[in-house]
Formats: C-alpha cells, structure tokens, sequence
C-alpha cells in the first residue's frame, strides 16, 4: 500500500525529532537525575499557581484556590524529592503569610522520604573516603534505617584502634550534587511566582537560604556544627543532660557523615513511649525548651531542624547519676546570630513577654517594623500567642502566667459563629496587610529570624503533642531574660533572671488590684492597704510610663 507523499515528509521531519526527544529523554533519566523532567514539573506548578491566583480567585472561592493550589506545590515538590523538600520546609518557616491550606499541606513535607539503592550507596561511600567499604567497616547494612531529603542514614560497625564501635552512616544521595544548581535557580523561581500570587515579600529571603541549603549539602560543615554544640552544651548547665553523637571524622568527609550510634526510646514528642518507660514529659519537655532558649539567646548558635526525628530521649545506663538524656541529631542547618542580633533579640523576648510597648515597638523599629500593630503581630507570630502591648497587655500576662484572664468578669463570653466565606477573605486580607506591615522593609529584617522562627515553631509542636507538658513562653522568657544579661557570667545570668521574675510578679500585682477595682473603686481599695504610692508608681519604676491602660 502506497504511502502518501504528504506523510511520508511529515514522518521524515518528524523522526528526527522525536529520536532527538528519546535521546534527550533518557539522558535526563539516566545520566541527569531527571533534572529537565523536574524542571518542567516545576514551571507547569507555577503557571497553574498563577492562572488559579489570577483568574480564579473570589472571596467566595479563596478557601478552594488554597487548597488546590496548596496540594498541586506540595506535590510536585514531594515529587521532585531532594532539595524541593528542603525549600517546602523553608516555606513553612513563613507560615505568618501563609494560608492554612498551605501550612496543613507542608507539614506532609517532614514524612519518609524516598530512598537509594545500597550499590549507588557504596559507590558514595568508597568514593568519598577512597577505600573498600569493608575495609573500614566489619558491618554495614544495606537498608537504611532512616531517610530524608538530601541523606540516609545506615547503621554500621567501624573499625577503630581494635575496637567495634558502632555508628550511624549518613550518606547523601547522590543525585544531589547534579540537580543542585538547577533546584536552587528554580526555587527563586517558584518564589517569584508566589511572590506575583500573594501580593506579598518573599524573594528577599533567597539568598539567605540558598546559603543555608549550601552549607547543609556539605557534611564538613555539619561536623564543626556538631563539635561546637557539644562544647556550648558543655559548658553550661545542661552538661550531662544533653549528648550529641560524637562524629568520627577520619572516616567522614564532605558527602559521607560516621556518628556514633545511640539507641533511644523516642521522639521528646512521643508521649506513650516516655509513660512506657516512666519518664517525666514535663521534664524532658521543659529541658528541651531550655536547650533551645540557651542556643538562641545565650550562645546565638541555633538548631534549627528540631523536628521529632532529630530531638530523642534515650536511657542512661544503670549506675549513672541520671536516668535519661536528651539526644540532639542532624546539626545541617544551623544560624548564627550576632552578639548584636541575639542581644536584640532577647531583649524583644523579654519585652513582649511583659508588654512593655516601648521596648518592643523600639527594636521593632530596628527591624524595618515600623509601627505598633506590626510590632505586636510580629511578636504574636514569635511567640504563638498573641501578645498585647498597651491596653490590655496585663490580662495578657496574667493569662500567660496561669491566671485566667477575665476570671472575675461578670459577663461572659458569647459563642462565635461560623465565619462566612466573605467574612474569612476579609480576614485573610487583613492579615495579609499586617504581615505587609512587618516585611516592609525587607532590608532590615533579619534573615536569622526566619530560621529561629522555625526552630521555635518545632519546639512548640513537640510540646503541643506532649498535651502542653509546659509553659513554653514562660520558660522561653526566662531564657531571654538571661541571655540578655550584660555578661556572661552565671551571677550576672541570675540576676537579670530575678529582675525579670520581679517585674513580672509587680505587674500582677497591679493586674490584681485592677481586677479588685471593678468591685470596690481604686481609691478605697489601695488607700486601705496603703500601697497607693507604690502601685501607682509601678508602672513608671519600670519604664512602662507611656503605656495606657492599666
């Protein structure tokens, strides 16, 4: 049968093309990590993104958008694997400016990653050290015992000076270092595009990322992390309390990380698994929170990946002093705040924590956040909960300080409705112009704050699974408080954490006498118990002058 002369040109053009395509195809498959076929997923996410934003976006279906959206990025991220979650979970740590759809969805981001074949595995392995793996290992095992986005981590026994030791044998995938450019431009494109989407700031924190993403591919830099938290933890209090595995670097280098193995009973987060085996969850949770505290307001040295695989409660051996330790693991991501920065930082704590408007509207303004309301949705979103500065700021901290607030109100509270969907896009829309407020200007806003507010995020999930085991801002206070001291100095440290106490109990004092005035009057009450003077004065002997409300 005759071919036609029309198609058979046509089946002669096209031939070529698509053997070009095959050929580019399975060069991105098997020699190129699939890095062109991620790509394309990745403008195709964005492109649906914006035409949804754009074109189907109403008050009415704002909720819908959200989800849509929201579950298409997560899943082309979890698709694309690698870096991709690495930028999912940075996109978390800006869940002041992100829908809830959003934030639900990215949580999915911190489950089991996909995992690599144990020849690829020793190919790294050998590659990187320059030797059989058997010669420096008795034992390996193939399947991993855990995985995440950029590494697995196989249990081994090493060789060393005669002895067994067993470890923990973090090994990074290896389609990482090829798809690593490509991810990381794509990444700036993808915020681009939310950027157009939301109306709101986020390239701005690219560069700081892209740096943080790079020092985390490189295991060198993780061991130094390693190091220098265990030698901070040391020379604190939390000395004996707190262990990181200790990381043999004459067998680690820039892909491959040997730590030394421990066995644990579970996540600090893992309620049944610390009643199983009778261990105080206040205790470990409140140990947990200071650590924290300590990193971010005394050393400026922050882990900043605590989520649940990476904080761990193990037991001590019968005979020792304790009965259990905490386990910190995965010392990648790290910031380094300045003396300056954390200096600030802690006073802003402090500051919020007592309403002291003055005070915290004052480093706000160092910031970029140039307003009072910004000031206090900022701190809001540090602290999750909200902060009140000015009037209202003593129920405020009567409330955080377990009183509850309007306990001897007379009229209670009505039940709130079910807001409608115009009612809930005005919402958004409000605290989207908030969150404009704060990032208004960019320039000034420490980068360091994206990533301390993510750890400080993790830390309190893990104390909302533990059923609120502790008072995490109260305790996260008393951190600031100290790491705000002029000085080092274990009396200068408790100093300040007394003056910090004493300020507290004054001002609930004063809360106190407020709440007994809607009975009796100001004037009966205070001139009958003689503190007229002095209450009156709190407010001032305190810097807290220019507040109203009281």
């Amino acid at each position: 049968m005759a071919v036609h002369p029309r198609l058979a040109r046509a089946t002669r053009r096209a031939l070529p093309a698509a053997v070009g395509l095959g050929a580019l195809w399975a060069a991105d498959e098997y020699c190129w990590h699939q890095v062109l076929q991620r790509s394309a997923r990745t403008v195709h996410t964005g492109l649906y993104l914006l035409w949804q934003y754009k074109v189907n976006w109403t008050p009415e279906t704002c909720d819908e958008v959200h989800g849509r959206v929201a579950k298409r990025l997560v899943a082309c991220l979890r698709t694309n694997e690698g870096l991709y979650v690495k930028f999912g979970q940075a996109m978390s740590t800006m869940d002041v400016i992100l829908p809830d759809e959003y934030k639900e969805e990215l949580k999915t981001l911190h489950d089991q990653a996909a995992t690599f074949d144990f020849p690829q595995v020793r190919r790294v392995v050998e590659a990187e050290l320059g030797r059989p793996l058997e010669e420096v290992f008795s034992d390996f095992e193939e399947q991993p015992v855990a995985s995440a986005s950029i590494a697995q981590v196989h249990r081994a026994t090493l060789h060393e000076a005669g002895q067994a030791i067993p470890v923990a044998v973090k090994v990074q995938k290896p389609n990482i270092p090829a798809q690593n450019g490509w991810d990381l431009t794509l990444y700036k494109v993808v915020l681009l595009v939310m950027e157009q989407a939301f109306d709101l700031p986020m390239v701005w924190t690219y560069d700081y990322t892209r740096q943080q993403l790079e020092d985390e591919l490189d295991f060198r830099v993780e061991a130094m992390h390693c190091a220098k938290a265990q030698a901070e933890l040391d020379a604190s209090r939390f000395k004996g309390k707190v262990v990181v595995p200790k990381v043999r670097e004459q067998v680690s280098g820039q892909r491959v990380l040997v730590m030394d193995w421990v066995d644990s009973v579970g996540a600090v987060s893992d309620k049944a698994q610390l009643l199983r085996h009778h261990l105080p969850a206040e205790e470990v949770m409140r140990t947990a929170t200071e650590v924290f505290g300590y990193q971010i307001f005394s050393t400026g040295h922050v882990h900043c990946d605590p989520h649940p695989g990476n904080l761990l409660v193990k037991l001590c051996p019968p005979g020792s002093p304790r009965r259990w330790q905490l386990v910190l693991l995965d010392h990648g991501l790290y910031c380094e705040l300045s003396p300056k920065l954390r200096r600030e930082y802690a006073d802003f704590w402090v500051a919020a924590a007592l309403g002291d408007t003055e005070a915290t509207v004052e480093i706000c303004r160092g910031w970029g956040i140039k307003d009072q309301d910004a000031a206090e949705f900022f701190a809001s979103v540090s602290q999750f909960r909200r902060v009140r500065l000015g009037r209202g700021r003593l129920q405020a901290l009567a409330a955080l300080y377990g009183q509850p607030p309007g306990s001897t109100d007379l009229v209670r509270q009505m039940p709130r409705k079910r807001p409608t969907a115009k009612q809930l896009a005005e919402a958004q829309m409000k605290l989207k112009a908030r969150a404009k407020k704060v990032l208004g200007d960019t320039a000034a806003f420490p980068r360091e704050l994206l990533f301390v507010g993510r750890s400080l995020n993790m830390i309190r999930s893990a104390n909302f699974a533990l059923g609120s085991a502790v008072n995490r801002v109260a305790i996260l206070a008393e951190c600031a408080a100290e790491g705000s001291s002029n000085g080092g100095a274990l009396a200068s440290r408790r100093l300040a954490k007394l003056n910090f106490h004493l300020r507290v109990q004054c001002l609930l004092a004063v809360h106190h006498l407020s709440q007994l005035s809607e009975f009796l009057g100001w004037r009966q009450v205070l001139f009958a118990m003689g503190l007229a003077p002095l209450v009156l004065a709190l407010p001032f002997a305190w810097g807290q002058g220019k507040d109203r409300g009281l």
